[in-house]
């Protein structure tokens, strides 16, 4: 719609320096402007897809909203997250078979791990509904072996203990993560649910979306309805007020391509973290 906004204020422009145009560029820019500002561009950068973060998330664009969170959106952003883990303190001594071996140091290591495939908990943070559904299904399967693991032990008379070790392995390991629970656990929830978003609006795409809402968003804009008008309804005449409406209305088309990826495949895609199981299905074998 930027494309056809650019051409009409142009061909408006071309025929009001035409000496027996002057005037009908003007109406003919007037004409276009008034429809497509009050039924087309405002509604859409107020309340369906605007390129201001700071808007989108404050007071709920629901297309934006909907696929940012059904596409994961959040999740592409928490590789950025670094949580560093000191180690313990001092020298570690190792014991094998009662003899103490040379002393040794846990050096500082750092984990960028935050796959919301690998753990329950990262999905949940930055909400990936996909991610989540994959993480029960790995925990369903794990219940499933813990299940049967206790039916064989029972028949045999044997304990159960191996079973319940095999549990908490297998769901630290799988749903909750070994890097999550080294990091500090449910402790980072709060402070990862911060940064996640956070993070959107300090990559380079987020800063100039929240650039655009500072001067072109509807309701906090300096060009905006609440401000001088210049890139909505004030910019309709005169005709070189039309200039704003281009300027806003180019830059959030450009963005919004950027912003999805347009021209390398759509990275809001709602099944990019889809993925099934490998492997048998322990819950078929259940007897």
């Amino acid at each position: 719609m930027a494309s056809v906004t650019d051409a009409f204020w142009i061909i408006s422009v071309i025929i009001e320096l035409i000496p027996f145009g002057q005037g009908s560029g003007e109406k003919l820019w007037k004409n276009f402007c008034e429809p497509y500002t009050k039924y087309y561009n405002t509604p859409t950068k107020d309340y369906l897809w605007s390129p201001d973060y700071v808007r989108s998330f404050k007071f709920f664009d629901p297309l934006k909203t909907a696929a940012t969170i059904y596409s994961c959106q959040m999740c592409r952003h928490t590789s950025s997250l670094v949580i560093p883990f000191i180690g313990a303190e001092g020298d570690i001594v190792a014991s094998i078979n009662e003899e103490k071996g040379v002393q040794t140091k846990i050096d500082p290591v750092t984990l960028y791990e935050w796959n919301p495939k690998k753990s329950i908990h990262v999905a949940q943070n930055c909400y990936c509904p996909n991610a989540i559904e994959y993480n029960l299904r790995k925990e369903k399967q794990i219940k499933c072996i813990y299940k049967n693991c206790i039916k064989e032990h029972a028949k045999k008379g044997l304990p159960i203990t191996t079973c319940d070790k095999t549990l908490k392995e297998q769901t630290c390991l799988y749903i909750d993560s070994a890097a999550w629970k080294l990091a500090g656990g449910l402790a980072l929830a709060t402070l990862m649910n911060q940064m996640v978003f956070g993070l959107l609006q300090t990559t380079p795409l987020g800063i100039e979306g929240t650039a655009w809402g500072f001067i072109c968003s509807p309701d906090r804009g300096i060009w905006g309805e609440k401000g001088t008008k210049w890139a909505y309804s004030g910019g309709c005449s005169p005709l070189l007020n039309g200039a704003f409406v281009v300027a806003c209305s180019t830059w959030a088309g450009i963005h919004e391509l950027a912003e999805t990826d347009f021209f390398a495949g759509n990275q809001f895609n709602w099944n990019q973290y889809d993925a099934d199981l490998e492997g048998r299905d322990y819950c078929a074998q259940e007897n």
